[in-house]
């Protein structure tokens, strides 16, 4: 009995000690695989911060509005009704005499050639002897509103000219076009008065001399421009912005800020470490802040999403 007892005991002896290894192994197992987690979720979080260079630039707040172009224009009209066969494309800069278009005919054929120098434009719209920059003092808003701009004619469409009728015109692109701009009573009055206007037309960035303002509601601001984009010559009613407001500094989301005793900064990485740096806010705009700081430069990296690291952290990038 004494020795099945003894061999009881070393057998529950044998037992207790493989579970006290199994419970230590299994625990290091999990602490090593915390620690594991752990470092894989540092890295992962490290990896996630955004880590991009200050870049000087211009913030640009602009107002949209509708133009419509008045410019000198000489109607071509056919000498013959036929066929047309352009010999010029739409956009083009001719000469005095270039070839313009042949008319083939049940009279004939007959070749149209270019009277004055300007930009060849089929888009017509029947208002070429209506709207002119000699006219612009006796348009009034109500005229404008009522130009009919759905029946212009998109290039390349010319096929047949009837004898007489006009077929396609040239633009004078060294005199000044005047540009009508439509724009909302109460934002008008926000515009102010300059002596000129930086815009866009079509996505090109001209430059226009105040002429006057019209109306109210809407209201309208007339611009000469001197120098207008052959891309925007040809149409009669375009998309403009009219810039109100430019900053020029270091650009960031306002997400990038970051705030310690009330002085607005941001997240700078020196050396793999990250450090605030207090910045100077010039101004809002967008979503976007304009930066300004003695110790900004190109050569900064800042963090676009301080939120996933903190002060102090080291980051790699």
């Amino acid at each position: 009995m004494n020795g099945q007892a003894g061999s009881d005991r070393k057998v529950s002896s044998r037992v207790l000690h493989r579970l006290v290894h199994l419970s230590m192994g299994i625990f290091i197992a999990l602490v090593a695989f915390g620690f594991l987690g752990w470092q894989a979720w540092h890295w992962l979080s490290i990896q996630l911060v955004d880590v991009k260079p200050l870049k000087k630039g211009i913030l640009v707040e602009k107002l949209p509005a509708v133009a419509v172009l008045v410019k000198n224009e000489t109607p071509l009209k056919a000498p013959l009704t036929g066929e047309v066969e352009m010999l010029a494309a739409d956009g083009d800069r001719l000469r005095v005499g270039s070839p313009v278009a042949r008319i083939q005919g049940p009279q004939g054929s007959a070749t149209v050639y270019s009277p004055k120098p300007g930009v060849l434009c089929t888009h017509l719209d029947g208002l070429e002897g209506t709207l002119s920059p000699q006219n612009k003092n006796v348009l009034d808003v109500n005229m404008i509103e009522k130009i009919e701009i759905s029946e212009e004619k998109d290039p390349g469409t010319i096929k047949v000219a009837e004898k007489g009728v006009p077929f396609c015109k040239l633009v004078d692109n060294l005199e000044p076009v005047v540009a009508f701009l439509r724009v909302n009573g109460d934002e008008l009055e926000k515009l102010g008065h300059r002596d000129k206007y930086d815009l866009f037309l079509q996505g090109r960035e001209v430059t226009g001399r105040f002429m006057e303002f019209r109306g109210s509601a809407p209201g309208q601001l007339l611009l000469e421009i001197a120098q207008c984009p052959r891309e925007v010559l040809h149409l009669r009613q375009v998309k403009a912005e009219i810039i109100t407001r430019e900053m020029e500094g270091y650009p960031v989301s306002q997400d990038a800020l970051v705030f310690e005793d009330n002085q607005s900064g941001i997240f700078v990485v020196e050396k793999q470490m990250v450090k605030w740096l207090p910045v100077v806010i010039k101004g809002h705009m967008q979503g976007k802040v304009v930066l300004q700081g003695e110790s900004l430069n190109e050569n900064t990296r800042y963090i676009a999403n301080p939120e996933r690291v903190k002060k102090g952290a080291r980051v790699e990038w």
